[in-house]
């Protein structure tokens, strides 16, 4: 089983972040071409685009939540399930504005080019929807969750 790690950014924020995770690949070589080139021009966006598959199959991979502090496994069920409602949240809403934005890009198609303007909102949109069923598919009484606690670079499990 597929291993993602998050690390717990701020409790009281419920922030964490996926810091160990599967890079998008592909069989198909054109798109494995493409991938290759966006991560030598745009790592950013690929890594973007990563955590997004990453989120979208949260419910198939074994979960490593790593922690300074040394919590109970309840108050980090409850973290971990506040920070899922609160990404849920955030792809709702970007949907809902990438699928207002993208009716508007035909006006743009005007211009000589490639056009960018249509594919990326629709890119970003395929994505997130992706994502968010995902997420939605999560059960944290079914995900193998696993707490590691670090004390001076060391991890303790």
């Amino acid at each position: 089983m597929k291993i993602v790690t998050f690390y717990i950014v701020s409790a009281l924020k419920f922030k964490l972040d996926l810091v160990k995770y599967e890079k998008i690949s592909s069989n198909i070589n054109w798109i494995r071409k493409g991938i290759k080139v966006g991560e030598k021009y745009f790592p950013s966006i690929v890594n973007y685009l990563s955590k997004q598959i990453v989120l979208s199959n949260l419910y198939k991979y074994k979960v490593v939540i790593e922690s300074e502090k040394n919590r109970s496994q309840k108050f980090i069920k409850k973290l971990f399930s506040i920070w899922i409602k609160k990404e849920k949240m955030k792809r709702r809403i970007f949907v809902v504005i990438e699928a207002i934005l993208i009716p508007f890009t035909p006006i743009l198609a005007l211009l000589p080019g490639p056009n960018f303007f249509f594919y990326i909102p629709a890119l970003l949109l395929y994505y997130h929807w992706k994502s968010l069923s995902g997420l939605k598919k999560v059960d944290l009484d079914s995900l193998q969750l696993e707490i590691h606690y670090i004390k001076e670079g060391k991890i303790i499990k």
